[in-house]
């Protein structure tokens, strides 16, 4: 194959690189730039699709392997809604066992419900537990009204 061709194909696979959000078509983008340089050298097709294969899977591998070293599973940072575990805020709609009531946390308001049912009065003070799709699940943390 030309020279250039391979080229084209680094150029597209760049491209397309910088329009996904992954980090996967880099290394074929850089298998292909090791067959440019191959067909530079030799005009065997065979010769330069072995070197991009090889190129390509072993970045491609050895890549893997380090992001998973590196990243090492799960990242004790929570985002979004999972960051509300352990927070505290005032109920603004009363909760009523089996049903829905609101919670104010940091300027924003979430649905809850309580954790043993029990009704929770507009005011009271309390804490998220736990988080079940977007409904916050809470516990009071004290008896009187916070105003």
């Amino acid at each position: 194959m030309v020279w250039w061709v391979w080229l084209i194909a680094v150029v597209i696979l760049l491209a397309g690189e910088l329009m996904t959000e992954g980090f996967f078509l880099f290394w074929f983008a850089l298998g292909a730039l090791g067959a440019t340089i191959t067909a530079l050298i030799t005009k065997s097709l065979p010769l330069q699709l072995l070197v991009f294969i090889l190129i390509s899977g072993l970045l491609l591998f050895y890549s893997r392997q380090l992001g998973e070293k590196l990243g090492g599973g799960k990242s004790d940072i929570h985002t979004n809604a999972q960051a509300l575990v352990g927070k505290t805020g005032i109920i603004t709609k009363k909760v009523l066992p089996h049903a829905k009531g609101l919670i104010k946390i940091s300027g924003e308001e979430w649905c809850c419900v309580s954790e043993d049912n029990a009704p929770l009065p507009e005011g009271t003070l309390a804490q998220v537990e736990s988080l079940q799709g977007v409904t916050l699940t809470v516990a009071p943390i004290q008896e009187r009204k916070v105003d």
